[in-house]
């Protein structure tokens, strides 16, 4: 057990390398693993199994106690950084409309469950996180076709109803039966080798997803061409725009930051394994490369902010001590 739990922390502490590796690797080995690419939904299920285990219903009321920051928050996330993203990406890259569509992707996913790791890191408040992507992943198969429809409706064609029952399947079933799961069995069972072995399973699960999912990209990526670097820098921006706006709204209604931290990482961390999947389903190749990127991106970004927002609690501690 010991060695479960000192490899799960060796992944968790280098994810941040171990991912751009990974996805190297499949870039790299293209048709050689086109064939396994067909079971990233079965990965991504057991994935998200893994990852509501932890859930717990019962935190939803608190959610529903504050409606009107519940409507604005699920309002931002998921229509109005959308929007705008659409917008920008959409001025960025006028000749590249597939661009232009994962990027707006990358801000449409539900919210990513990995941010309670980060909320956990920075002392924050996880209890806010944990109900906010839990509910929100319960709801995606109707937001996500939902909020494509209207962000993306006039430039892409979508089938809504075979979306839908994707993401019935790909998340809302494993969610149910992972809240199920950490309720009744988790919680009572006592095997300690359970939580961290879960948890070694999910690591590998996602990994591998990254790896197919690279490798079912690689040869789109001459088509991108001389865009690459202002294809990172746009994503690198939206994803900083993603954790400003989250906290923007966080501080209409509080003024405590452990809630505000939580808010914003809450809104700035996506589920970007669900949408190389859905890109990948639905979209062609090439809409599935922002959404990697972005994944790439995810955990320097959510460590970047980790010291911003270290800074700026140590400058309000002086601003406090010193009578301002």
């Amino acid at each position: 057990m010991e060695q479960l739990r000192k490899t799960n922390a060796f992944m968790e502490k280098w994810i941040y390398v171990i991912m751009p590796l990974i996805m190297l690797l499949g870039l790299t080995s293209g048709q050689g693993l086109s064939a396994w690419t067909g079971w990233t939904s079965f990965l991504f299920m057991i994935l998200t199994f893994i990852s509501s285990m932890q859930a717990d219903y019962r935190k939803f009321v608190l959610l529903f106690k504050k409606p009107g920051f519940l409507v604005l928050f699920m309002a931002g996330v998921h229509l109005v950084i959308p929007w705008t993203v659409f917008q920008i990406s959409g001025l960025v890259f006028p000749f590249h409309p597939d661009l232009v569509t994962g990027v707006t992707l990358s801000t449409l996913l539900p919210l990513g469950v990995t941010s309670i790791f980060w909320v956990a890191y920075n002392k924050a408040s996880v209890e806010t996180t944990l109900s906010l992507v839990s509910l929100d992943t319960l709801l995606s198969p109707f937001i996500v076709p939902l909020t494509l429809s209207v962000v993306l409706g006039s430039h892409v064609s979508l089938n809504v109803e075979s979306l839908t029952m994707n993401l019935l399947k790909l998340v809302l079933i494993p969610t149910v039966l992972g809240m199920l799961f950490g309720e009744y069995v988790m919680k009572k069972a006592e095997k300690p080798w359970l939580k961290p072995a879960s948890s070694l399973v999910g690591k590998a699960c996602l990994y591998i997803i990254v790896l197919l999912n690279a490798a079912s990209i690689s040869e789109q990526i001459d088509a991108i061409g001389s865009n690459a670097v202002l294809l990172v820098v746009t994503l690198f921006v939206t994803l900083i725009f993603g954790y400003l706006a989250n906290f923007l709204i966080a501080s209409v209604f509080t003024d405590d930051r452990s809630e505000r931290v939580a808010i914003s990482y809450s809104g700035g961390v996506r589920n970007y394994t669900v949408g190389v999947v859905l890109a990948a389903a639905f979209f062609k190749p090439i809409v599935a490369l922002p959404v990697l990127i972005a994944m790439l991106l995810q955990h320097p970004m959510a460590l970047l902010f980790y010291y911003v927002f270290r800074w700026t609690r140590h400058e309000a501690k002086l601003k406090e001590s010193s009578g301002m």
